[in-house]
């Protein structure tokens, strides 16, 4: 199990220019489907995408840069706006996501905005539904990118 900020950050830098879309929101528990094809590829080459399971989520919210409008709170239109992962910050007790959108300005390009949430824990589970650890996800991640640097050269 994942836990604690520093580890939840870990896992979405891990996961930079996956897509976000919410599969579930109830309770304290949210369930998203991260669309990031490079890194599932590395279990399987037919796979596209990893589910995350995160629970105790005690704060939840989107604020789009540059915007003086009170930030969204909806679960539901949060994840509406399709979120790409650029990276994230631990700020006190929860993770700081900087995201990229289509859907905030649309017709104006990509704009950005902060995703922030503090859950207690998280679970990643392959395409496969196999359950996976963080150092399987960051041994992942370093070897496709390592491999990505040694193309550019």
């Amino acid at each position: 199990m994942i836990k604690g900020p520093e580890q939840l950050c870990l896992l979405f830098n891990i996961f930079h220019d996956g897509g976000l879309t919410l599969q579930s929101a109830k309770g304290d528990e949210i369930v998203l489907r991260v669309d990031i094809q490079y890194l599932a590829e590395r279990f399987d080459p037919a796979f596209e995408f990893f589910t995350v399971r995160l629970t105790g989520v005690a704060e939840l919210w989107f604020a789009a840069d540059g915007r003086e409008q009170a930030p969204l709170t909806d679960s539901e239109e949060i994840f509406a706006l399709e979120l790409e992962i650029l990276s994230g910050s631990v700020v006190g007790e929860a993770v700081n996501v900087k995201c990229a959108s289509l859907s905030l300005s649309p017709g104006q390009g990509w704009s950005t905005g902060n995703l922030r949430l503090s859950p207690c824990c998280a679970e990643v589970w392959d395409q496969g539904g196999k359950r996976l650890g963080l150092t399987e996800l960051e041994d992942a991640a370093r070897s496709y990118w390592d491999e990505f640097s040694r193309r550019g050269r």
